[in-house]
């Protein structure tokens, strides 16, 4: 959405004013420099604040849009103490728009005098207390036309997002002083974004950056339908941009008038009369350093001057009528006209525009289908109205459109411009509570003005608002305890056609080590808990946040160490149990697994021993996750075997390299003093 500024109102006559010089102490070409300031004192107010205020220095006008509906909204300076917010200035800016569910909304917006450069940090103050409670209020960082930043907080908990992500968590981020947003543009495409915490410390609670692709040259706060109560209005303050000092020099400034209308009105008379350009940068004198204008056909006037100073100053003029008898002494009949001067040596020009903005206008009928946005609950038309807002008027509500109750609502707008001038546009919807705050999402529309006079019909078009998001992916996924697990969730209508944010329903978690990508919808990680579990998730987009969808999940535990030893040789049902002898060799799963046989085929033995310098060396394989102990008896018929605390077992040779999961050991016993029977035990057994 744009926003129109409007021109700072000064005396047509004896008005004076010029281009500041860089004054004081001197400075390294590098070193910040304050380039722009303001703040709500009554030094730089000192008549209130109002539509076309320009207090302060190096920014544009404010304007300051407000529609109550059913409800109240505007703007104001007062004590943020009332608000119950500490930190700030007694004399801050304010904003109001109240109750929740009036449609109330109040927008202020101003722009910078120079865009941002690189380097440049523009900063404030913004301070709130309670939550939107059903409203919402925030600020925007915009680069011409284009929003580059949205910070909002809405209802409880009082999250504060940017550009739709969490920020500051409105439970435990919660406090009453002002937060101080700085907006760093730290290279030609880098917009640093950081705020402090809500505590009144000088701690970064955030920290951000975003993409540029041209630079930031305004910004705005809004409230839009909030609950009652004072604490919920948000105040902000001390604004300032610092950067490196800008240079002074000259640049040919050119600049056109379309004096058409003026004589056809007989205020001016191209055979005797002649058109100069006076201002501020030669003290609004009609006698000297005037930029006198030549007549260049159909009315149009057009001449060049140099006007010295600083990049992005701030230029006031008028275009200058000496045709004998002419309406106002010659001076135009409207408010000063301003522009900042461009880059050093580099030429400008002024679009064209009408002697006291005197310009043909015609009749444009705009036409708009509600019928989708009714049957999706978004308008109702009993409590809701339509409006079209643009280049011609962005506030809501001024040029309303009508309806005979087919859903189709028509009305008209005057608007003044040259005949194929391009017009920005929407449709708006004052339903409380309506999507997007009533604005059609996506882009501007844009209209192309035909000829003066001549009646223009806008094409019937669609009111643009999606319906909220349904997640259509399936109801069920299942995975298991450590492998990895992805679950995509898909919407109607899809993500590829209007954003869309995922989020876990209130009181929802998911299962341990999975997590939720807000942004794409994927659900993965690698289970580390087995279970089932039902899982609420939520969609929304521009349209709102569809119902909560349920997906159950069922995790399976991982398979056991001999589960996956037993599948490894292809073992199923009974052939997997652990006392099964699948091979017939005589020795069970449960021993193969213990000694590292081959369950399929028969095995020579489970150990294999040798005599070595009087000893008896006994070398099998053990399982990792095994212990092994060694078990002996001097007569088989009579003495039971019994674990034999003097016989170490020993690591083995590694060579040939044993299986995998498996360590070669031995043990060593004498083979003198008498005879004995020995055996090896695995004592944890996989379970039948």
């Amino acid at each position: 959405m744009r926003t129109q500024f409007f021109l700072r109102p000064l005396a047509k006559f004896a008005a004076v004013a010029s281009v500041a010089a860089i004054l004081g102490t001197s400075v390294q070409a590098n070193e910040p420099v304050v380039i722009a300031s303001d703040n709500a004192s009554s030094t730089n107010y000192p008549s209130g604040w109002t539509n076309g205020s320009n207090g302060g220095t190096g920014f544009g006008p404010w304007t300051i849009s407000s529609n109550p509906s059913t409800g109240s909204a505007g703007a104001f300076i007062g004590n943020p103490a009332s608000a119950g917010i500490t930190g700030i200035s007694t004399s801050s800016f304010g904003l109001y728009a109240n109750p929740s569910g009036s449609g109330a909304t109040v927008t202020v917006s101003r722009s910078f005098n120079l865009p941002l450069r690189v380097g440049d940090s523009f900063s404030f103050q913004w301070a709130v207390n309670w939550d939107s409670d059903g409203g919402n209020k925030g600020f925007n960082i915009f680069a011409g036309g284009d929003q580059l930043v949205n910070v909002n907080q809405a209802s409880y908990p009082g999250h504060i997002t940017v550009n739709g992500a969490l920020a500051i968590d409105g439970s435990s981020g919660y406090g009453s002083a002002p937060m101080t947003w700085t907006f760093t543009r730290t290279t030609e495409t880098n917009l640093e974004v950081t705020s402090t915490a809500r505590d009144g410390s000088s701690t970064n609670a955030f920290t951000s950056n975003i993409t540029l692709s041209s630079a930031p040259t305004g910004f705005s706060f809004y409230s839009t339908a909030m609950g009652a109560g004072n604490e919920r209005q948000p105040y902000f303050n001390n604004f300032q941009i610092t950067g490196a000092p800008i240079p002074q020099g000259n640049r040919t400034v050119t600049f056109n008038v379309d004096m058409s209308v003026q004589e056809i009105l007989g205020n001016f008379n191209s055979a005797s009369g002649s058109v100069m350009v006076i201002g501020s940068f030669n003290n609004w004198s009609t006698d000297n350093g005037m930029i006198t204008l030549t007549d260049q056909g159909n009315g149009l006037y057009s001449g060049s001057g140099s006007i010295f100073g600083s990049e992005g100053s701030l230029i006031e003029y008028k275009f200058f009528n000496t045709t004998s008898g002419a309406p106002s002494g010659g001076y135009e009949e409207s408010n000063n006209r301003s522009f900042n001067l461009g880059p050093i040596d580099v030429d400008q020009t002024r679009s064209v525009v009408y002697f006291s903005n005197q310009a043909p206008t015609r009749v444009v009928t705009f036409n708009v289908d509600m019928s989708e946005q009714i049957a999706l609950g978004n308008f109702n038309p009993s409590t809701g109205a339509v409006s079209v807002v643009g280049d011609f008027n962005w506030t809501p509500g001024v040029n309303l459109l009508t309806t005979s109750g087919d859903g189709i609502y028509t009305g008209n707008v005057t608007i003044t411009g040259l005949a194929n001038d391009a017009v920005a546009y929407k449709f708006f919807n004052s339903t409380p509570n309506a999507p997007g705050f009533g604005y059609e999402a996506g882009d501007n529309r844009s209209l192309v003005l035909g000829n003066i006079v001549t009646p223009q019909d806008v094409p019937l078009v669609a009111f643009r608002m999606p319906a909220s998001p349904t997640i259509t992916s399936n109801a069920s996924a299942s995975g298991t305890v450590g492998n990895a697990f992805e679950y995509q969730l898909s919407t109607s209508p899809s993500s590829a056609e209007w954003p869309v944010t995922y989020a876990l329903a209130a009181e929802s978690t998911l299962p341990d080590g999975l997590s939720l990508n807000a942004s794409t919808g994927l659900i993965s990680g690698t289970p580390t808990t087995a279970g089932e579990s039902s899982v609420q998730l939520t969609a929304a987009n521009v349209g709102g946040t569809g119902s909560a969808f349920s997906l159950n999940l069922s995790i399976a535990s991982a398979a056991s160490a001999y589960d996956t030893w037993a599948a490894g040789y292809a073992l199923e049902g009974n052939a997997a149990l652990s006392d099964a002898d699948p091979d017939g060799d005589g020795l069970t799963n449960q021993q193969e697994y213990a000694f590292g046989m081959n369950p399929t085929a028969s095995s020579p033995g489970l150990v294999s021993s040798a005599s070595v310098g009087g000893q008896l060396v006994v070398t099998f394989l053990t399982r990792e996750n095994l212990s092994y102990a060694v078990q002996s008896t001097s007569n088989l018929a009579t003495t039971a075997f019994a674990d034999n605390a003097d016989i170490l077992i020993e690591p083995g040779p590694t060579e040939p390299a044993p299986p995998a999961s498996y360590i070669r050991k031995k043990f060593s016993v004498t083979t003198s003093g008498g005879k004995n029977f020995f055996r090896v035990v695995a004592l944890d057994q996989p379970p039948n």
